[in-house]
């Protein structure tokens, strides 16, 4: 309570005892002594002194002779009222705290509670404060190993970077070196193998000619031999009127007949002739178009993989070009 708070107070005079409801609220009876300034009682010790050069240090309750005294005496009759009200009211307002007596103590319980709780949170917080700030520690010893860490990283990966680009450029000198070699090489191959086909066509053509040719004069002797042994037929069908060249006749007829044979087994193997000419001629166009065929499949082949060859380094310049900037 506010007492128990205050501690206990003594009254000394009349004012205090009116204060702690010990003495009834009485007018204050105020007798002069002859000859003398000071008024009893004391004077209030709220009253404010008189200023330097006005009396002995008195004030509006402290006359300094019997006359002034009455003239005194009505307004510490309004100045004792005032206070009168002003303890009054003092100690309602103290019978106020009186019943608020158990609200303030089971507030002060709540307050030491609560004290005693934010105490044990401080505490708490204060050694979770220390551990954030080790582990603060901790981290930032981390961070700076991992910072460093990470610049020998960019460093070693610069090194690569480089390394790598000046391999790859120099594997694409040599790539597009043995593409070039490798395309010389093409190139002369295939005005090798033209010429190789030139000479060989020239030489199947002569063979050709020389067939035809031959062909020619074997068709030729056919015709004329034809012709002569129709003549000789028709000679031979002629009857003879002679009885006396009758052995003669025999004679003719056995070597006509020998003439026959023989220019049949000459026809057959005219025949048997032509048809190997033309049987080799079909064999060496067909060889000739296969060589053609597969000449042509490999060329095309190697223009394929060469123009595969070509994108893959158009492809590889882009990537390192690009890599470089």
């Amino acid at each position: 309570s506010a007492k128990q708070m205050l501690g206990p107070l003594q009254p000394r005079t009349q004012i205090g005892g009116l204060i702690f409801g010990k003495e009834d609220v009485q007018p204050v009876q105020k007798e002069p002594l002859v000859g003398s300034n000071y008024v009893f009682p004391k004077p209030l010790p709220w009253l404010q002194a008189t200023p330097p050069g006005q009396g002995f240090g008195g004030d509006v309750t402290m006359p300094v002779s019997p006359a002034e005294v009455q003239v005194q005496q009505p307004r510490d009759a309004l100045h004792d009222n005032a206070m009168a009200a002003r303890i009054s009211a003092c100690e309602k307002r103290l019978e106020g705290f009186e019943s608020q007596a158990g609200f303030f103590r089971k507030l002060e319980d709540e307050l030491s509670a609560l004290r005693k709780v934010i105490d044990e949170r401080s505490i708490v917080e204060t050694q979770r404060f220390q551990q954030l700030e080790g582990k603060a520690q901790q981290s930032h010893v981390h961070e700076t190993q991992l910072q460093d860490q990470l610049v020998n990283l960019q460093a070693e990966f610069q090194q690569f970077t480089t390394q790598t680009l000046n391999r790859q450029l120099a594997d694409h000198v040599d790539m597009e070196g043995q593409v070039s070699t490798a395309l010389a090489r093409q190139i002369h191959s295939t005005e090798e193998w033209r010429l190789a086909i030139k000479h060989k066509d020239a030489q199947v053509q002569s063979d050709l000619e020389m067939l035809n040719a031959s062909l020619e004069d074997m068709r030729e002797k056919l015709l004329t031999s034809q012709a002569e042994l129709r003549v000789r037929l028709t000679a031979l069908e002629v009857p003879t009127k002679a009885d006396g060249l009758s052995r003669s006749v025999d004679l003719g007829d056995g070597f006509t007949a020998q003439e026959i044979d023989f220019l049949k087994q000459h026809l057959s193997r005219l025949q048997q002739g032509s048809v190997q000419s033309g049987a080799a001629l079909s064999e060496m166009q067909a060889r000739l178009e296969g060589e053609s065929a597969t000449r042509a499949a490999a060329q095309q082949e190697q223009s394929t993989r060469l123009e595969a060859l070509s994108q893959a380094l158009g492809f590889s310049r882009a990537l390192m070009a690009q890599s470089i900037a």
